[in-house]
């Protein structure tokens, strides 16, 4: 089972000094999670992953990296509005690269409002651990501390049930609606909702603080091959729409 935290966040172009404090304080908030974590800059080619890859605590040797990769990115499009933006993973070379299980790789993109981070095989790399605790600790923990204004979880899992290549997703093979935002195992939502508004949903934790909720679909280890945890999912992104809390993303849809 792979997992993928969609955070939405308002877009702020910064500088990559900015850029750094900011992505260095996103990590503080979800090391307590992945303590075991450690964060790299991935390679952008094939010469540059040959190497040891940057430390992100490394703040020098980091952000040199990140200058050298935005100067080559305003080379080409000198109006570039987006300013820093990274892509990390947790393996510290390309050996590393190699071992799947809770790999994880973090997207940093505050100039076009998001955070993706994914985490491969949690419940094998992690197998004494709370799998459901651990991601709802890093989504409650992000949304308390960063500006997001809806966060969404993926899953997936190999292989996939029809007997085609890949693996069954959870926001494309059964999102309930095309032209909204899913919220798939669990999420926030931009709207304070109290749990009997939403019985569908194992948990529902108003935050005032952040004019929103964090809603937990399935409260057990979400499997995109378990029909009953599909259905549950489905019926909570129905009920949020009747709550006008799962916000449409392609108006020509409706």
């Amino acid at each position: 089972m792979n997992t993928r935290f969609h955070f939405i966040i308002k877009r702020h172009p910064l500088t990559e000094d900015e850029g750094y404090e900011w992505l260095s304080s996103l990590l503080t908030t979800i090391h307590p999670f992945l303590p075991t974590v450690h964060w790299y800059l991935s390679p952008s080619t094939q010469e540059e992953s040959k190497r040891p890859f940057p430390q992100v605590v490394d703040r020098t040797n980091f952000l040199a990296w990140i200058k050298r990769r935005h100067a080559e990115t305003l080379r080409e499009w000198p109006e570039y509005p987006f300013g820093f933006s990274a892509l990390l993973t947790s393996a510290s070379d390309e050996r590393a690269f190699e071992v799947e299980e809770g790999r994880c790789s973090l997207i940093f993109e505050p100039g076009h409002g998001r955070i993706q981070l994914e985490i491969i095989d949690p419940d094998i790399a992690w197998p004494q651990s709370d799998v459901t605790k651990m991601m709802k600790g890093i989504l409650g923990a992000v949304v308390n501390d960063e500006s997001v204004e809806f966060a969404a979880v993926d899953t997936s899992k190999w292989p996939r049930k029809d007997g085609e290549k890949g693996a069954d997703t959870y926001s494309i093979d059964f999102r309930t609606f095309p032209h909204r935002r899913f919220l798939g195992w669990m999420g926030f939502v931009p709207k304070v909702i109290e749990p009997a508004d939403l019985t569908q949903a194992d948990e529902v934790i108003p935050i005032l603080s952040r004019r929103g909720s964090i809603v937990v679909a399935v409260s057990d280890q979400f499997d995109v091959h378990n029909p009953l945890h599909i259905e549950q999912a489905q019926r909570v992104e129905m009920r949020l729409v009747d709550l006008d809390a799962l916000p449409v993303i392609d108006p020509s849809f409706q």
